[in-house]
């Protein structure tokens, strides 16, 4: 497993991985080359070494572009196939090559592909060039690898690494010996030895099989943050280069007389001894440090854990942490039990009870919302309504937001839940008071205006009448003088609900002001409806009030203007209406007259 540290390492990896399987192709390219060319050097690379066979550079050619196209990550799935199939290839050669040692078959593949140019150089060569052995079993190990990398299921991750570290090992064995001159590590038994090239090819292409996909695995180990994989960086390349360099050192100064067998191998014991001294104690103070420092982290972080913890203690707004789907609520802070009225503890162990708790109304709409939050991977913010068990209303104002890992993936949801109960009644007693009468409680000015808007909006389209009714109650100065204003007040609130009652309910009654009021009669089909309602409105007063003991006499004179008859524009209509009302009072009072432009 990988650390977000490594993350950058991890990116340029595939890269390498490129750069593997382009060197093994050009190397087996150089190769044939060199045997289309009869250029011994360029076969074997040393002057002097066993050249490698023609048909291992073709295999090498192959193998290097299977990997190469099975490791590409936006590889399309012909390009994914071409690969397989070059890999199966590859294992069948080295499977055939494999077989005529097993089972002595004489298949003749060299021969069928390069006879000429393998007759041409047999015959300066101190051993038949042929395909080792080794070197076939490598291929069918490494065709493995491959097929199975190519699947592209994790599972099996773990076996690729297997096979390919088998290659790696048995490459490394045939440099060994190449440096020690220890033959059976570079031949099997008497057959044809593994040349040079070749092992150090195979380990190029191993490499890079390695490396093609660096997040798990072999190589997520090594590659990770974590004490295991710094030390495995630190110690793997001297463990495997010293020994080979040192022994390889030692043999040639044996042989060049520099020192006898006694003083090599005790210059051997005590460089491995300071060198292995050197390395432990380099990485046991780095671990220490690692330590310490990975202690200082633990412990800031359990002070900021602990901060966190008294902030949300104590915080008033809900504060709540939970796993993506919502099936589990991992943390939700006490303010969560004042609002909800419900315990942490059902919380926990029914998760649903928050979504159960929004008012029937708005859960699928909440709901809804929150689906499509997630859907977008976007934070969310919502107001809903909540009914405690007590019956209760709260509002809720809801943040919610996504939290990610190091790698970017989603894996928690998180949020601030806030009560605004008391700021929603607020806002509403604002909204009443800009928008309604605070005697009466009947619509005010703004209101009526705004209710005239839509009427006259809605006849246009319909070709519908509207009417307009403005009225003033007849002596009520005498009454506010005679009686005071609190028995005016209340009078006029007694007018309002028998107002009320005698219009529709569609209709729209306002207090302008003082003792003037005007309706809104929308979707009129006939002038006579509009007559019928000012007289039921003229009859409703005619029946004296009651107020605090005192028996009172009210009437009222209406102006009645008509759309579109009178006028398009509200303000148009309520100054025909008004000035029909004056009319009204001037023919007596307590009777209602139409706008009349002659009048």
């Amino acid at each position: 497993m990988t650390t977000h540290g490594s993350g950058q390492r991890l990116l340029s990896l595939p890269f390498a991985s490129k750069i593997s399987a382009l060197l093994v192709m050009l190397t087996g390219g150089i190769v044939l080359a060199g045997w289309l060319l009869n250029a011994v050097i360029l076969t074997s690379g040393i002057p002097g070494q066993t050249p490698m066979n023609p048909t291992t550079a073709a295999t090498f050619v192959l193998s290097g572009l299977s990997l190469s196209l099975l490791e590409s990550p936006n590889s399309k799935r012909w390009v994914r196939r071409v690969g397989l199939a070059l890999a199966a290839l590859v294992g069948l050669i080295g499977g055939i090559k494999l077989g005529e040692y097993l089972f002595g078959w004489n298949i003749g593949l060299d021969q069928v592909l390069f006879g000429r140019q393998l007759q041409n150089l047999n015959a300066d060569l101190p051993v038949r060039i042929r395909m080792a052995p080794n070197t076939a079993l490598n291929f069918v190990l490494f065709a493995a690898a491959l097929l199975l990398s190519g699947l592209g299921d994790r599972g099996v991750q773990w076996v690729t690494h297997g096979f390919t570290l088998a290659v790696l090992t048995t490459a490394v064995f045939a440099l060994i010996g190449y440096a020690y001159d220890i033959k059976p590590f570079y031949s099997v038994i008497t057959y044809i030895p593994m040349s040079f090239i070749t092992a150090v090819t195979f380990i190029v292409l191993a490499i890079g099989l390695l490396l093609c996909k660096p997040g798990f695995g072999v190589t997520g180990i090594v590659l990770s943050d974590y004490p295991g994989g710094i030390l495995t960086r630190r110690l793997l390349p001297v463990v495997v280069l010293f020994p080979i360099v040192l022994g390889w050192l030692r043999l040639e100064g044996e042989q060049a007389g520099l020192f006898g067998e006694t003083f090599g191998v005790a210059l051997f014991a005590v460089a491995m001894i300071v060198v292995t001294t050197v390395l432990v104690l380099w990485n046991g103070i780095s671990l220490n440090r690692t330590a310490i420092e990975r202690r200082r982290v633990e412990e800031a972080l359990e002070a900021s854990e602990e901060r966190f913890r008294q902030i949300a203690e104590h915080a008033h707004e809900v504060f709540w942490i939970a796993t993506i789907d919502f099936h589990r609520v991992l943390y939700v802070n006490p303010a969560y039990e004042a609002v909800w009225g419900r315990s942490r503890e059902s919380l926990y162990e029914r998760p649903l009870d928050w979504i159960e708790a929004i008012h029937p109304e708005e859960r699928d709409a909440v709901a809804a919302q929150f689906e499509r939050a997630l859907h977008r991977e976007a934070d969310f913010d919502v107001e809903y309504r909540i009914v405690r068990p007590d019956g209760a209303i709260r509002h809720i104002h809801d943040r919610g937001f996504l939290i990610r890992n190091a790698e970017g993936q989603t894996y928690r949801i998180a949020g601030i839940a806030a009560d605004i109960t008391e700021r929603k009644s607020l806002e509403e007693r604002l909204q009443k008071q800009a928008h309604y009468d605070g005697l009466t409680g009947l619509p005010n000015r703004v209101l009526f205006y705004d209710r005239l808007h839509q009427a006259l909006a809605l006849a246009k389209r319909h070709s519908q009448q509207v009417a307009v009714l403005y009225y003033d109650l007849d002596h009520f100065k005498e009454i506010n003088d005679t009686h005071g204003h609190e028995i005016g007040d209340l009078l006029l609130r007694a007018i309002s609900d028998r107002l009320t009652a005698a219009v529709r309910e569609a209709d729209t009654i306002s207090r302008l002001g003082g003792d003037e009021f005007a309706i809104v009669l929308p979707d009129i089909s006939h002038v006579d409806d509009v007559s019928r309602i000012a007289r039921k409105i003229l009859v409703e007063l005619t029946t004296p009030f009651h107020v605090k003991g005192h028996e009172l006499f009210t009437t009222v004179s209406i102006g009645i203007s008509l759309f579109p008859d009178h006028g398009t524009e509200p303000d148009e209509l309520v100054k025909h209406a008004d000035s029909a009302m004056y009319r009204a009072k001037q023919q007596g009072r307590n009777n209602f007259r139409f706008y009349s432009a002659s009048s």
